[in-house]
């Protein structure tokens, strides 16, 4: 009897100084997996950055979790690459336990015909290179399929350093398509983030929801890649969208739901209020989260009304910076005078002082630590929190060329926190990111 094809997914460890689990879900490999498990094959997820793994889960730091599942990754000191040797801070590998990895792998019933291996920030190939590594070892000859945004953005370096069999940049999966059908007679479905249910069989322990109500996003900031991941912005229809939270909701009995969008507020007028409108008719105690920025400027009064009713936690604005100078170089989706008027809408819907986030970027080049505080000072006293996020130089975007990087440089070079210590006033950045955390604590009390 001929059997079904099996096909492992795997989302590979992170590498790096520092890690945080904020709502972390691979949702393009899901989402290729969910496209292949439609067809004639069986299918296997991995996923190395979950947390709530029963294998593995008691390793790790759940104590200062949150309620939606957010928290600290595993970790385990490993050696520094040479080029990251002036770093003063540790290394390590974040993600299950390598023992742990192992065991599973040695434990599957069936070995897979085909491994589908993604990948994420360029900087941390490094981790993507020892899955494969790992993966090779313990099925030699299993081609590997690599994706992501590394293999994206980098695809040469990737192809020199992971070498898969396969190597799929952005969201062209006709490649791909031909490869399964003359290797194993297969065809894929459309590959979206929508509507994901065979795979939440590896995932036991689900603490929240992915929701991804359109791909893509119109603007082109001088830092963000999206344009390039993404070039087409699409978005899904609205009921499409509400099967994904009933089947949360009465299958797995969830209440926190991500949005995952890069632009959620885009045409609110036929999508996110239309959206909101019908959850609250359905159920109104979910709660939901927005880990990327949202647009300020398109925060009205009734936006901000069915954002508080519906249990916005923590709305994350994006302002970015203050300044019109930066502002007209690295983005127009914001500017002072259209954050300040969102801000006064949530709150006249009841977020009080420090319910709502603010992103601000530092380390822009040729940016100062005062250019940043004054930023910061706008957002504190308008009663909103700040968080800072340190730049990151990233290939193919307009401010690729001012970071002082090439494109033969390690993409190890490219970790913000490396970009942060070539930066020059490190101790004034310091006192400024001190400062920041003090203000936030003083709008908390």
């Amino acid at each position: 009897m001929s059997r079904n094809c099996h096909f492992l997914f795997v989302n590979p460890w992170i590498h790096d100084f520092a890690a945080y689990d904020l709502f972390y879900r691979p949702l393009g490999l899901l989402s290729l997996a969910e496209s292949l498990a439609n067809g004639p094959a069986d299918i296997t997820v991995i996923d190395l950055l979950d947390r709530f793994n029963p294998l593995w889960s008691e390793m790790s730091a759940h104590k200062r979790d949150t309620p939606a599942g957010t928290g600290h990754f595993y970790r385990e000191i490993i050696e520094k690459p040479a080029v990251l040797k002036h770093i003063p801070r540790y290394f390590s590998r974040y993600g299950a336990p390598r023992v742990k990895v192992e065991h599973i792998l040695r434990s599957l019933k069936q070995e897979p015909d085909a491994i589908f291996l993604t990948s994420h920030m360029t900087y941390w190939y490094t981790g993507v290179k020892e899955t494969a590594e790992l993966l090779r070892q313990f099925f030699p000859g299993t081609p590997i399929i690599l994706g992501g945004i590394y293999a994206s953005l980098l695809p040469a370096h990737a192809q020199k350093v992971i070498k898969p069999d396969l190597l799929i940049p952005g969201h062209d999966f006709a490649r791909l398509s031909q490869w399964l059908k003359e290797r194993f007679g297969l065809s894929m479905s459309q590959v979206t983030p929508c509507h994901l249910r065979k795979v939440w069989h590896d995932f036991p322990i689900l603490k929240h929801y992915p929701l991804y109500t359109s791909q893509g996003c119109p603007y082109h900031c001088a830092f963000c890649a999206g344009p390039i991941l993404n070039p087409v912005f699409s978005q899904f229809p609205v009921e499409s969208i509400l099967q994904d939270i009933h089947f949360a909701c009465d299958t797995r009995g969830l209440r926190n739901f991500v949005f995952y969008d890069d632009a959620l507020f885009i045409n609110r007028e036929n999508h996110i209020k239309p959206l909101l409108k019908k959850i609250l008719q359905y159920r109104k105690d979910f709660t939901f989260h927005s880990p990327n920025g949202l647009f300020a400027r398109f925060i009205d009064e009734e936006l901000a009304e069915l954002m508080a009713a519906a249990h916005f936690y923590e709305p994350r604005l994006s302002l970015e910076t203050v300044s019109p100078a930066y502002q007209d170089l690295i983005s127009h989706k914001v500017n002072r005078q259209s954050y300040l008027k969102a801000l006064k809408h949530l709150q006249k819907a009841g977020y009080g002082s420090g319910d709502i986030i603010t992103y601000l970027i530092m380390g822009l080049p040729d940016q100062t630590p005062r250019d940043v505080k004054e930023a910061a000072i706008v957002a504190l006293n308008a009663g909103s929190r700040v968080s800072l996020s340190a730049f990151s130089p990233v290939p193919g975007t307009d401010l690729w060329a001012q970071s002082g990087l090439c494109d033969t440089d390690d993409p190890l070079l490219q970790n913000n926190t490396v970009y942060w210590y070539s930066q020059k006033n490190t101790k004034a950045w310091e006192s400024l990111k001190l400062w920041v955390k003090e203000q936030n604590a003083h709008l908390m009390e």
